[in-house]
């Protein structure tokens, strides 16, 4: 396991908001040349562009088996677990794959933790 994550949620952005990805991709490349694989990011990051980014800088240019992906679970987000499904196979379908490698429940605080016990997002997320 690499001791050094690539988290995508302060990634480089030009004066929109869009991700520069020309800045971008080069740093990417340098993190895998140096044997890095694991990618962190989450629903909530640049309002979804950074799982959208981590698809076109990840998982479009690399094969699957050459790198990890982990991904959080917006409960916070969530009004009813019927939205459960909706809402990974959102973020599935944002990062361009059919599983993650490891999927958190983001954000947890006893409000939360609260939420997911009555939502049962512990035996969800099982």
């Amino acid at each position: 396991m690499n001791k050094m994550g690539f988290g995508f949620q302060r990634i480089p952005t030009l004066s929109s908001g869009d991700v520069d990805f020309d800045k971008l991709i080069p740093i990417v490349d340098r993190y895998m040349e140096l044997g890095g694989t694991f990618y962190d990011t989450a629903y909530m990051y640049l309002d979804g562009k950074s799982e959208e980014a981590l698809k076109k800088c990840v998982v479009e240019r690399y094969p699957r088996d050459a790198y990890q992906i982990q991904d959080k679970f917006p409960l916070y987000t969530i009004k009813d677990p019927s939205e459960f499904d909706s809402y990974l196979q959102l973020q599935l379908g944002r990062c361009g794959l059919d599983y993650f490698d490891s999927f958190l429940l983001h954000w947890m605080n006893d409000e939360i933790y609260q939420k997911a016990l009555n939502m049962y997002a512990f035996e969800y997320m099982r």
